[in-house]
């Protein structure tokens, strides 16, 4: 759900990168790949513990 509502985010990294992520059927796979990446690490981060 997460790649889908950063459609626009991916039509301008499209234009950007010059790298197809949008299709006429929506998000590339490997968007789905990289914001399950970026989720599952931030997920992860928040568990390290913090210095202070």
């Amino acid at each position: 759900m997460t790649t889908i509502l950063m459609a626009g985010f991916w039509g301008w990294f499209e234009a950007k990168a010059g790298i197809e992520a949008l299709g006429h059927s929506g998000p590339a796979d490997w968007c789905y790949g990289v914001t399950y990446a970026v989720v599952l690490l931030l997920g992860l981060a928040g568990l390290l513990p913090r210095r202070t």
